[in-house]
């Protein structure tokens, strides 16, 4: 892929999967009808320096929500109910890469490397050709590189180098209840929206505040899942 010549460079990405654009969308449409509002943005999760941040929906007459059941919701489901079939069937899940250089998250790097980890990430950047390496080896005044192998950054908690996603045994039913009832239903009939969700969400921070973490019985909500924040 790459074209020394003209120095290109293809960089391959470690990729987890890509969640369904029609499930979002249904998502998308849930909010708008729980709230009555536009969605206008949304922001998915990620880090800052301060560390991790919470989901975030944003309305039309700027109002937002965050760390809601709600915002919540999307974020239960899209890792295992969500998946793209092709994800599911990816070839490229293996050490065996196709660009000069790979990247993706280091998760496991603990182990791996004990010390370096911080609440950014850190990120495995292999070279899978000459070309690549010495790409890397050109850029490395730049960058904050610890040596390590494949065999390393493709361990358990990195599945991704050693197979492709496996959609959660929930997945078929989860999708016929979003065709039939609607993304709302849908999560209810995999406990991601509903009263004993709700009472989860509000009872484990106090529960990890005072370090310790119990089961909490559930019981069942209204079917719509419009009715539930944090």
């Amino acid at each position: 892929m790459s074209d020394k010549a003209n120095g290109l460079i293809a960089c391959d990405l470690v990729c987890l999967d890509v969640p369904s654009p029609k499930g979002f969308r249904s998502y998308v449409e849930w909010l708008e009808a729980c709230t009555g509002k536009r969605v206008v943005g949304y922001r998915h999760r990620g880090h800052t320096p301060r560390g991790l941040y919470e989901e975030r929906a944003v309305y039309d007459d700027g109002s937002f929500e965050e760390a809601t059941v709600r915002t919540r919701a999307w974020k239960r489901v899209w890792n295992k109910m969500m998946l793209r079939p092709s994800c599911l069937e990816c070839a490229y899940h293996s050490v065996v890469r196709p660009g000069d250089l790979s990247m993706g998250d280091y998760w496991g790097v603990e182990r791996a490397h004990p010390g370096i980890a911080d609440d950014r990430g850190v990120s495995c950047l292999f070279a899978n050709t000459a070309n690549g390496l010495r790409f890397l080896k050109g850029a490395s005044h730049s960058l904050n590189l610890v040596d390590s192998s494949p065999s390393l950054c493709a361990n358990p908690e990195q599945p991704m180098l050693c197979h492709p996603p496996q959609a959660s045994r929930l997945h078929d039913g989860f999708w016929e209840a979003l065709v039939e009832d609607g993304f709302g239903a849908a999560c209810e009939s995999v406990g991601v929206l509903g009263a004993r969700r709700s009472l989860k969400d509000a009872v484990l921070p106090v529960l990890r505040s005072r370090g310790g973490r119990k089961g909490v019985r559930r019981r069942g909500g209204h079917r719509n899942g419009c009715d539930y924040r944090s």
